[in-house]
């Protein structure tokens, strides 16, 4: 329940691109941002290495959804500064027959890389801590099919709520609201009694002994070297 649930929250951001294409900013502008962020994804786990691979390798992932349930109204901050921005620059250039393109300084590039780049730190630490999680409880006689086993309900938990998403924001946007401000508000007050609802629970598999998830008893020989 835990991996189909965990990510629900988050789900609205995946449409956060397509918002700020729909407000003007480039496809490639987005592209060379995810270009400018991927260095955090291979520095990170090793900086985290030593939270993960503790007895309590989902400490790191708990202690990051709050902030990405923050993420989730920075990124709404970012799409109505950027619809904002282009609104403005639309009426300055109707009143000149110019295009109406958006003009977004320096300092404003830097905030939404900014925001990207914490995006991607807080998604790679919950992606780390639970693949640690994952390689501490599975069985050593099947160690990668166990894994694979987790990683899949795992993704069947992230992908899932995406079915609805963009449904939802059509639906939240009746009546002239903009559905994904909504839909997003709705995914973090989601998000918040996930957190709140699951977090002893999460604690407390993080401290199930290993074995415990193994289909079969432990072998005298791992028994052994368990007491090591």
């Amino acid at each position: 329940l835990r991996f189909y649930l965990a990510k629900t929250s988050l789900r609205a951001l995946q449409v956060t691109g397509l918002k700020l294409q729909e407000h003007g900013i480039a496809k490639e502008t987005l592209a060379m941002i995810g270009v400018g962020v991927t260095p955090i994804a291979l520095v990170l786990p090793a900086l985290i290495a030593r939270y993960t691979s503790g007895p309590q390798p989902l400490q790191p992932f708990m202690a990051a959804v709050p902030f990405r349930l923050l993420m989730n109204l920075a990124f709404s901050a970012t799409v109505w500064f950027v619809a904002h921005s282009a609104s403005s620059a639309a009426a300055r250039d109707s009143e000149v027959g110019g295009g109406g393109k958006p003009e977004i300084s320096a300092l404003n590039w830097a905030v939404i890389l900014a925001a990207f780049g914490v995006q991607q730190v807080v998604m790679n630490v919950m992606f780390v801590s639970q693949m640690a999680f994952f390689a501490k409880v599975s069985e050593p006689r099947i160690g990668g099919t166990y894994m694979t086993l987790l990683n899949t309900i795992a993704n069947l938990g992230a992908k899932w709520p995406s079915t609805l998403v963009f449904p939802l924001i059509d639906v939240a946007g009746v009546g002239g609201a903009d559905g994904y401000h909504v839909t997003n508000l709705a995914c973090t007050i989601l998000g918040v009694a996930w957190y709140f609802g699951f977090r002893t629970v999460v604690k407390e598999l993080s401290a199930v002994p290993s074995h415990k998830w193994w289909t079969q008893p432990r072998t005298k020989g791992e028994e052994m070297q368990a007491l090591v």
